[in-house]
């Protein structure tokens, strides 16, 4: 367990010596109340764990996702730009089953949740500002190829050759 932060900082930046072991071994993320993950902070998120993703290919690792949320109107799609995997390898689980008391009071109070439109979550992981610093985070990470393109997508090329062209 770990949080988005020291994930960028601590963990993905020492994948190569002091991580290696772990990140061949990961198999599964758990992203839990994804809905927050939202704005820059949100973008900033994805940005890590699209680097993560990156180094768990580089190391052969089949890397599943979860994300955990119950409070937004598009937890797939959500999840999906979050993660920067397809939102069709996330499936929607609609059922609760737990026993907790927010629950009974949604049962005794429905009006409190069905009058209102749910809250859709937002995040930019092509943000230029962000990319440009996780660009060069990923640069440490590992050498920058063509092939990067797909975690970052298509503004990517040109912010690393933006930062090439000033020696960064």
């Amino acid at each position: 367990m770990t949080t988005p932060d020291m994930l960028h900082c601590g963990l993905l930046t020492h994948a190569d010596d002091l991580w290696r072991a772990f990140f061949e071994g990961l198999e599964l993320v758990v992203v839990d109340e994804d809905h927050e993950y939202r704005g820059v902070f949100g973008s900033h998120v994805g940005l890590v764990l699209r680097r993560l993703a990156r180094l768990c290919d580089r190391f052969e690792t089949e890397l599943q996702f979860v994300c955990c949320s119950g409070t937004i109107g598009n937890p797939r799609e959500h999840a999906a730009t979050v993660t920067g995997q397809s939102a069709d390898s996330f499936r929607l689980v609609e059922e609760d089953a737990s026993e907790d008391q927010l629950d009974q009071y949604v049962i005794n109070h429905p009006n409190e949740l069905f009058e209102g439109t749910p809250e859709r979550a937002v995040a930019d992981p092509t943000n230029p500002h962000l990319l440009r610093l996780h660009a060069h985070a990923a640069a440490v990470e590992q050498p920058i190829t063509t092939d990067d393109e797909t975690y970052f997508g298509p503004t990517f090329p040109g912010i690393v050759s933006s930062l090439t062209e000033k020696g960064r």
